[in-house]
């Protein structure tokens, strides 16, 4: 092997770590395009999150939520207290009801599954994680916390 080889051998190294590192600043670029991961908590797990708009005569209106399953059976007695992150950075939006009182959903046959939905949402950014946070009591005493369900919900590409 001549030193020609040599010259020709790290040329073509600095090129192929080049292109590898050009690939890693892509991928660290696009990482907050990606959507968030669904959790699995001791009593709930996520089947699906997003954001959803709603056409009116004043503009769209939108809205996110997730759809979870209970993996412990829920009493109608229990309280949830469903706490969405405000896009605008206000105080975050709380829902609280019985288990009895939310939005069950039964299209997986002999499983507790529930919609939560947030009021309408503004001051919205495209590409950021939301976070839904579901606490689970006993009773509407909110005396004994039973477990907490963590959540993040990506907006895309959504801007209000």
């Amino acid at each position: 092997m001549n030193s020609s080889d040599n010259g020709v051998e790290m040329r073509y190294f600095r090129l192929i770590r080049y292109l590898v590192l050009c690939g890693v600043f892509f991928l660290a670029a696009c990482a907050g395009l990606t959507t968030p991961t669904l959790e699995t908590s001791e009593y709930f797990k996520t089947l699906s999150n997003g954001f959803v708009g709603t056409m009116q005569k004043s503009g769209v209106l939108y809205h996110y939520g997730i759809t979870i399953m209970a993996l412990k059976k829920l009493s109608p007695d229990n309280y949830v207290e469903v706490t969405f992150e405000n896009p605008d950075g206000a105080s975050p939006y709380l829902v609280n009801c019985n288990v009895s009182d939310m939005k069950a959903l039964d299209f997986i046959k002999n499983a507790q599954t529930y919609r939560l939905d947030s009021p309408v949402v503004h001051g919205v950014s495209p590409h950021t994680n939301y976070l839904v946070r579901v606490s689970l009591y006993g009773d509407s005493s909110k005396s004994r916390l039973l477990g907490i369900h963590e959540q993040l919900v990506n907006s895309g590409y959504i801007e209000n």
